[in-house]
């Protein structure tokens, strides 16, 4: 998985088309073993800032967070921990390895984040905003509700994982004509070394 950089820190491209399958490629490299894996949220400050970079949390709410968890490491990292078991359960359902426990604890996170929010007036509509009492929560919340609006929706049915050597990357594919995360990287690495095997064979000696 491709990487950028922003505020000091590495983040995966977002590839995935939804919030929900972005937290999933936060954790590079779901088809190798557990010592290849890269996660991608070390710290509670790296979750902010993924979330505000998916839409998740707005500036001013991202600022406050990041302050908020310099003042309170125990809840800050007790939350990223909850995002993380959050993450693996999205990834299991999203391809179909989902068991009622995991669906369940999606469940409750997403209720959890409803009592936490109000209904609030804006320039032009009304909406649905975290209240203060969300605190430290408010990135999971959101991408629990984002989880939550994934899989009640068509889309889930709609979910690839990349066949890339190592990579599982998760994406939407509606269409079903989608076969890699990133075609320049996992694409043309499936090609030559396809290319590879052929001039392989081709140099092999017909058996006898």
């Amino acid at each position: 998985m491709q990487t950028y950089a922003v505020d000091g820190r590495e983040l995966p491209l977002r590839i995935a088309g939804d919030p929900a399958l972005e937290l999933v490629n936060t954790l590079a490299r779901w088809s190798g073993t557990s010592t290849d894996q890269v996660d991608h949220l070390h710290d509670y400050d790296d979750l902010v800032v993924w979330a505000r970079e998916c839409g998740l949390v707005d500036e001013v709410a991202a600022a406050r967070l990041r302050r908020s968890a310099r003042r309170d490491r125990v809840t800050a990292g007790a939350v990223l921990r909850e995002v993380r078991r959050l993450r693996r359960d999205v990834h299991d359902l999203a391809v179909g390895l989902g068991r009622r426990a995991a669906l369940a604890r999606v469940s409750t996170l997403a209720v959890e984040a409803r009592q936490s929010q109000s209904l609030t007036a804006t320039a032009d509509a009304v909406t649905w905003r975290f209240t203060r009492d969300a605190g430290l929560h408010e990135p999971l919340y959101a991408v629990a509700q984002a989880a939550a609006a994934l899989l009640t929706s068509d889309a889930s049915g709609h979910v690839s994982a990349c066949p890339g050597d190592g990579c599982g990357a998760v994406f939407l594919n509606p269409s079903g004509r989608r076969r890699w995360c990133i075609m320049s990287v996992c694409g043309n690495r499936a090609k030559a070394r396809a290319w590879a095997a052929r001039q392989h064979a081709s140099r092999d000696p017909a058996p006898s």
